[in-house]
């Protein structure tokens, strides 16, 4: 049956990617339904020739197959069906939400083994974050600012520049092809695969005027030098930036990112490897507190630019801008408070948008909501979609997905702002913080300046006061289960636990901040 039973859950898959939730969550029920019974079954023939039946081996075999099928099959059903509730919830038509699914989603939870988990309110975010949207938010608190150090400023950039963005980054752009590809292609090896691309670009003293300043090495200074001007308001430790470090994400529109902080992975490194002695780290830390000497450290402020978003969506029906493309989350939980009596168990989502920066204090937990599919608008053709860190599922099941095209992927660029930060080998362009001043790859080219007209220097974005006002609180909730006894009921010995630190095994959330620091 195991067979059949796979099949299922791979049209169960088919019909989320196509949007058709609810006629998927009935299909993961019957999947699970079905490895029950199989189960029971396994176990009463085990018992039955306990005496020597050669076929046992057999069986132990197929029923590991059952397992790790019911506990791929209980994850996405739990999911879906908090999404399902939180959009119903997020929606004018709540009063429908009769919190069945809830009940149902945390009783599946507990069979594996989770004892808290986010919002409903943030797993079923709304189409769009509009004002006309959030006011249906029922344990939301709109404030007159927000608990989250964090802002967004709508066409941050000048046209101009940010054209010449977009074009740097086109499907035929040789960092897709030369850089990115190389990141994640099959033939990486593991060690390299783990690892992102990012690059650190010097940056100008930001008390020298624009006029004064060396000519900028590239299109992505000039975005950093644009981007550092307009957050001295809101981060005044920005101005004491001496470099950026500058990522890029590619993702499908349902493409999720677990939860994590923005580092300095390479002195984390050092630090796990017993390497940085006590002078050096205090001497280079930032942001970090002085008495300690725990590898952690953090950029000033950390930013997300949409480049791109997925033009195959539903528009919402309220403002009419596009939507459904699952938005970034930022927790009120930093990493630098560890040990804190600080309870604050909040967090706001902000949803990508062209030319729009997301930009929060550099030390803050966040990532990308999974996404809720829509009329078949997931793409497979995402390399990091199908990653270790960012799949969707716990095991590799093929997926089935439509052909990819540029105008289905969210494209978003990454700037993290750093006073001190310990910088790659000069012979590595594959890692964190590889000097952009010393890549001699082609793929460079396509990321040249462009002349910038005065009126550039001076342009101001428009700072999107309603966006991260709406507080999902509380952010965490803990699971409660229908039976106690059950717990753990669907994990394995070869449990494959989801990646996403959407659902945690303890009450504290900040068990994320130990597996980040220990390499979990």
């Amino acid at each position: 049956m195991s067979l059949m039973t796979e099949n299922l859950l791979l049209q169960a898959q088919r019909l989320r990617l196509d949007g058709d939730i609810d006629t998927s969550i009935d299909l993961l029920r019957v999947v699970v339904k079905q490895c029950n019974s199989d189960l029971q079954i396994d176990e009463k023939r085990s018992t039955d020739d306990v005496f020597g039946n050669s076929s046992i081996n057999g069986e132990e075999s197929n029923s590991i197959i059952v397992l790790q099928l019911r506990e791929t099959a209980a994850y996405q059903l739990a999911l879906l069906l908090l999404q399902r509730s939180g959009r119903r919830c997020n929606s004018a038509s709540s009063d429908n939400d009769d919190g069945d699914d809830e009940t149902e989603a945390n009783d599946i939870l507990s069979k594996l083994g989770y004892i808290s988990r986010l919002s409903k309110l943030a797993f079923g975010y709304p189409i769009c974050n509009c004002n006309q949207q959030h006011k249906r938010y029922n344990n939301t608190q709109p404030a007159a600012s927000s608990p989250i150090s964090a802002v967004a400023i709508d066409d941050i950039l000048p046209l101009s520049i940010f054209n010449a963005l977009q074009h740097a980054y086109r499907p035929e752009s040789k960092y897709w092809s030369e850089l990115y590809s190389k990141v994640n292609s099959a033939t990486t090896t593991e060690k390299e695969k783990n690892q992102f691309a990012s690059h650190n670009i010097t940056l100008p003293p930001s008390n020298i005027s624009t006029s004064s300043q060396s000519p900028p090495s590239s299109i992505l200074e000039q975005v950093a030098i644009l981007v550092q001007q307009q957050l001295k308001d809101e981060f005044p430790e920005i101005r004491h930036a001496t470099s950026v470090e500058v990522w890029t994400h590619k993702r499908p529109p349902d493409g999720e990112h677990q939860l994590h902080y923005d580092m300095d992975e390479i002195r984390l490194w050092k630090h796990r490897k017993g390497s940085v002695n006590q002078g050096e780290d205090r001497a280079k830390r930032q942001k970090t507190n002085p008495k300690s000497n725990d590898g952690i450290s953090c950029p000033i402020v950390s930013c997300v630019l949409t480049v791109n978003i997925p033009t195959k969506q539903l528009g919402c029906s309220v403002c009419g801008k596009t939507g459904n493309s699952n938005p970034t989350i930022v927790c009120n939980q930093s990493i630098l408070d560890r040990g804190s009596t600080d309870s604050s168990n909040v967090g706001c989502l902000c949803y990508p948008y062209p030319n729009r920066l997301l930009a929060f204090e550099g030390s803050l937990l966040h990532g990308v909501i999974p996404g809720i599919p829509q009329e078949s608008s997931a793409t497979l053709d995402d390399d990091e979609s199908s990653s270790d860190n960012d799949s969707y599922y716990m095991q590799d099941i093929p997926k089935t997905r439509p052909v990819s095209d540029y105008d289905n992927q969210r494209v978003t660029l990454m700037l993290g702002f750093w006073k001190e930060v310990c910088l790659a080998d000069d012979s590595k362009d594959i890692g964190p913080n590889a000097p952009f001043d010393r890549v001699s790859c082609s793929w460079k080219e396509e990321f040249n300046p462009i002349d910038m007209k005065e009126s550039d220097f001076s342009h101001s974005g428009t700072k999107n006061t309603q966006l991260l006002n709406h507080i999902i609180d509380p952010l965490w909730m803990k699971i409660v289960p229908n039976d106690e006894k059950d717990f753990g009921k669907y994990t394995s010995t070869d449990s494959a636990k989801q990646c996403g630190r959407f659902f945690l095994e303890t009450t504290d959330s900040r068990d994320i901040d130990k597996k980040v620091l220990f390499g979990k």
